[in-house]
């Protein structure tokens, strides 16, 4: 592993991490906590991953600067007397803080009013409530796609055959031609509108398999504004390494599809 400098176009140095990985076959660069990692390949000359590094400048500012401005975003607001702030995650296009609060009886509670999980226990340690935190936002996330399949599937007639949420960082969703639904667990740091675009855009897929004139004109028969919404789903958000997984630490969950009573 080497440190790398990297002038960006904006001319500030960047600092890259590059580090070698017998197994891989390509190059591949993403953050990684506070550095820019490039994997490479054994063999990989360090003027071959210079290059490499130059043709990714723009991508690496852009990244840069979109999670300087998610920090700025997280900023933790006021908290009360007996309270702590831990940490803050994006959660429908805003910060949810995560706030501490001694307790006997460990338990969370959220507080909409402040946009808080408040986390209540004896020891002030994130760590000993990850796993109640993923849950909250399993179950954050999949009242939403539900609630809006429920719209969809009433107002188009389509319904998917199997729904799920995936740990996928390179698409938002995806619809199988077996009519398999499946949704990004990091679509949760997104408004509604663009869940609800979302599940359209997918739901079109079962008539429209690719992205022809007729599926752009269902979708717009059905979401006027969906240019506008489209372009709000900016690059997938930054979490911590505990925010990234689903509940259990897996990689997929199914929901229950269609709930009971949910539409005739």
């Amino acid at each position: 592993m080497s440190i790398h400098s990297l002038t960006l176009p904006d001319g500030t140095i960047q600092p890259v991490v590059i580090h070698t990985t017998p197994s891989l076959r390509s190059y591949s660069i993403r953050w990684d906590q506070e550095l820019p990692l490039l994997n490479v390949p054994r063999g990989t000359s360090m003027a071959e991953a210079s290059r490499i590094l130059n043709r990714h400048r723009r991508w690496i500012l852009r990244r840069k600067i979109a999670r300087e401005r998610y920090k700025q975003f997280l900023q933790a607001p006021p908290v009360l007397g007996n309270e702590s702030h831990l940490d803050s995650i994006r959660i429908g296009g805003k910060p949810l803080f995560l706030h501490w609060v001694e307790q006997d009886q460990q338990c969370l509670r959220h507080d909409p009013s402040r946009n808080c999980l408040i986390l209540a226990g004896p020891v002030p340690e994130l760590r000993e409530f990850q796993e109640e935190i993923r849950a909250w936002m399993f179950c954050w996330l999949s009242s939403r796609i539900l609630s809006e399949l429920d719209f969809w599937v009433k107002r188009t007639g389509l319904s998917p055959a199997e729904v799920s949420i995936r740990t996928t960082r390179s698409q938002w969703g995806s619809m199988s031609r077996k009519g398999r639904l499946s949704v990004s667990w990091f679509l949760m740091s997104h408004p509604d509108e663009c869940i609800r675009y979302l599940i359209l855009h997918e739901l079109v897929h079962i008539r429209h398999p690719n992205h022809s004139k007729e599926f752009w004109s269902q979708v717009e028969q059905n979401m006027e504004d969906y240019r506008k919404v489209r372009s709000t789903l900016s690059a997938f958000p930054h979490y911590p390494d505990w925010g990234s997984v689903l509940p259990g630490n897996r990689k997929k969950i199914r929901l229950a599809w269609p709930p009971d009573g949910m539409f005739p």
